[in-house]
C-alpha cells in the first residue's frame, strides 16, 4: 500500500515540476547546480580592499545589499554586486561596487 502511494506522489511532483519548467522557460542558476567561481566572502574582501585603495571612507556606511548579478549587453559580465548606504540615510550617498569572477573591481556611479 505504501509503495503505491509513494509512486503516485512521485509522479505528481514530477508532473508539477515539469509544468513549472515549461512555464518559467529558463531555470535559475540554483536549479542548474551553478556555483560562482569567486565566493561571496572573497569578493567582499576584494571590494573592501578596492574601496580602501580609492580612499573612500566606509566608516559611516553599512552593507545594505550583496548579490550575484550579471551586467552588460554583449559581452555580459557575471559577478558580485555590493551596495553600502550611509547611516544618515541621505539620498545619493552610497557606494556600489561590482566584482567580476576574476576579482576585478569597479565602482558604479552614484547620484
Amino acid at each position: 500500500m505504501h509503495g503505491k502511494a509513494f509512486s503516485i506522489c512521485v509522479f505528481v511532483v514530477m508532473a508539477i515540476s515539469a509544468g513549472n519548467a515549461q512555464i518559467s522557460g529558463d531555470r535559475s542558476p540554483m536549479e542548474r547546480g551553478f556555483r560562482p567561481k569567486l565566493s561571496m566572502p572573497d569578493a567582499l574582501k576584494a571590494a573592501e580592499k578596492f574601496v580602501d585603495s580609492k580612499h573612500v571612507d566606509l566608516t559611516h556606511f553599512w552593507l545594505y545589499e550583496a548579490k550575484y548579478r550579471v551586467f552588460g549587453g554583449l559581452p555580459q559580465y557575471a559577478g558580485w554586486y555590493f551596495w553600502w548606504v550611509n547611516e544618515s540615510g541621505a539620498l545619493g550617498d552610497y557606494v556600489e561596487v561590482f566584482v567580476t569572477m576574476d576579482g576585478k573591481c569597479r565602482r558604479l556611479p552614484s547620484m
